[in-house]
């Protein structure tokens, strides 16, 4: 019985990853940002955070090198890391659900990789709101990783056609050649003030906002 679900698995992922390769390749992407934030990414170190909603938006944030993204430990996540690899995208398995004494859920080892990364200069993407919810809240967790002094570039997506799928994100599955307005807020850091939360939920809002307006301007 292992046997045939860990085959069944397998061969999930492998599809995931060859329909994935298809689709992503025939999307048409625009991205709007500041130089600043996108000479942040070239140059790596940052960290970029997003609502779990656009977390196939990591596909996209690579720019010419590879980066690290907390995926969940989930059957979901592991066949989501396998498609997202071919694009750059080197999965952390954990979440950034809650500090337990100091600890991440799904263990201090997924946090302190996390940490490494960054001061090695690697870029790193984390879903403020993963990998459960409620959307659009800031998780202590996640908080905690951005006020660890790195420039933290702000960031969302918006697509047409678009799925959402059934899930408590309504997660955006953009469409064989959709077209894609990727949106980079301007960068900041967070010092550990009571203020960080709401100035970063605020700053991945208001690019999750101005994406949507994007498509909306083009398709009225």
């Amino acid at each position: 019985m292992g046997n045939n679900t860990t085959t069944q698995r397998s061969f999930l992922t492998i599809v995931a990853r060859l329909i994935f390769g298809i689709i992503r390749r025939s999307w048409r992407i625009k991205v709007h940002s500041d130089e600043q934030s996108l000479q942040i990414l070239r140059e790596g170190g940052a960290l970029i955070c997003c609502w779990h909603q656009c977390l196939l938006g990591a596909s996209m944030f690579s720019f010419g090198q590879p980066y690290y993204a907390v995926i969940s430990r989930s059957k979901d996540g592991q066949i989501l890391a396998s498609a997202l690899h071919p694009w750059g995208v080197v999965p952390i398995f954990g979440s950034s659900t809650n500090v337990t004494k100091g600890k991440y859920q799904g263990g201090s080892a997924a946090y302190r990789a996390m940490l490494k990364h960054l001061k090695d200069g690697h870029n790193l993407m984390i879903t403020p709101d993963g990998p459960k919810g409620p959307a659009h809240i800031c998780k202590a967790g996640a908080l905690r990783v951005a006020q660890t002094g790195a420039t933290v570039v702000p960031a969302s997506f918006s697509a047409w056609p678009v799925l959402h799928a059934p899930t408590w994100d309504r997660m955006r599955i953009p469409l064989p050649f959709a077209r894609i307005h990727l949106v980079l807020g301007a960068s900041m850091t967070l010092q550990g003030d009571p203020t960080d939360e709401q100035n970063l939920c605020d700053a991945i809002n208001q690019c999750h906002q101005h994406a949507s307006r994007l498509i909306r301007s083009r398709h009225d």
